[in-house]
């Protein structure tokens, strides 16, 4: 197990690199929406893995797609966040 979170968060590292520029290419939203669809089959095949080293290679697949959730939402977060201050208190 500790194996498969190590990896994972090694996907993690490579999807904080890969997808930020990605993101400014091609817009947040359309990055989010391919990267949800693809965490979802990703998803589904990690679970019916038929072996281990498959599991492995998916499970890094589901850590660099999961930060690219995680950049958009702490993003849209802090949108709100700032929208719902007073103005005389934004930045």
């Amino acid at each position: 197990m500790e194996t498969s979170q190590t990896v994972f968060s090694g996907g993690v590292m490579l999807g904080a690199l890969l997808f930020p520029p990605l993101s400014d290419m091609y817009g947040r939203k359309p990055t989010h929406l391919l990267s949800q669809w693809l965490l979802i089959i990703v998803g589904f095949i990690t679970a019916f893995s038929p072996s281990f080293v498959f599991f492995v290679v998916f499970r890094f697949l589901a850590g660099a797609l999961r930060e690219v959730i995680y950049n958009f939402v702490t993003k849209l977060n802090m949108c709100f966040k700032i929208s719902s201050m007073p103005r005389e208190e934004q930045c």
